[in-house]
């Protein structure tokens, strides 16, 4: 059980920029050794003129299957977001879904991992993919440090959906 506060410059997810100025994201979650829910918001620090400062809500729930050194993690996400007229009258989704599957092996601190992403709702089909490392390293019984890389790649129908193009692509 537990609450992350984190204060951002930017909202920026799977490598777009999401917002004009500071966020603040809030995240509670509550985790068995296999089962992980949670619940995600952001919140606009200030507000841009007309804007909303609570735009996005997102649930979740995950299950972790380990077997020695390999660990895999079915998951679905829920967003729902808070529109501007603007967004309503250009047609955006108030809402949509996911389910993902991400593989992973271990060996030492390091892990490298393989996520794949499939929007489920209101952009279905939509394709995301992720290919990472990751180093993960306790600093005491309560605490650690933790740093990834990775690359993602989306389908045509993810870039229509998110920047407006329908062009398959790659970020870092």
């Amino acid at each position: 059980l537990g609450v992350d506060l984190a204060f951002n410059p930017r909202y920026m997810y799977r490598g777009m920029v999401y917002s004009d100025g500071p966020v603040t994201q809030v995240t509670a979650w509550a985790s068995t050794d296999k089962l992980y829910l949670y619940t995600w918001s952001n919140l606009a620090l200030p507000a841009a003129a007309g804007a909303q400062p609570l735009d996005e809500i997102d649930v979740g729930a995950a299950y972790r299957f380990k077997r020695g050194a390999v660990t895999v993690v079915p998951a679905v996400d829920l967003y729902l977001y808070r529109l501007s007229r603007e967004e309503r009258a250009a047609g955006s989704a108030s809402h949509t879904a996911e389910a993902s599957a991400t593989v992973a092996y271990a060996a030492g601190g390091a892990a490298v991992f393989l996520r794949h992403v499939v929007d489920t709702d209101s952009y279905a089909g939509a394709y995301f993919g992720t290919l990472g490392v990751r180093y993960d390293r306790a600093l005491t019984s309560k605490t650690g440090l933790g740093a990834a890389v990775s690359v993602g790649w989306a389908s045509a129908r993810y870039h229509r959906a998110y920047l407006e193009r329908a062009k398959p692509g790659v970020s870092l």
